[in-house]
């Protein structure tokens, strides 16, 4: 299976896009205000993530990030290693 939504958890994307509408949707300042922050905030975390990951899971992480966007792209096929 094929995913183009990357390696930051789908959830966090999703997030976003449900803060962005929700701006949207209410047509207020404020909303929009405090949709930026969510959105950076949730943009931001994967780079706070990573780091421990790659302590935790080593080498497979890193050629898991080798190959999957952080948030949005097809996966790359090259020098992918698929074995778990």
């Amino acid at each position: 299976m094929v995913s183009i939504v990357g390696r930051a958890t789908p959830q966090y994307v999703a997030d976003m896009g449900i803060l962005v509408g929700w701006a949207i949707l209410s047509a207020n300042p404020a909303a929009l205000i405090i949709a930026t922050g969510g959105v950076v905030a949730f943009a931001l975390a994967p780079f706070a993530e990573e780091p421990w990951l790659e302590e935790i899971y080593g080498a497979p992480y890193r050629t898991y990030r080798k190959r999957t966007p952080r948030f949005f792209g097809f996966p790359s096929r090259q020098n992918a290693d698929y074995s778990v």
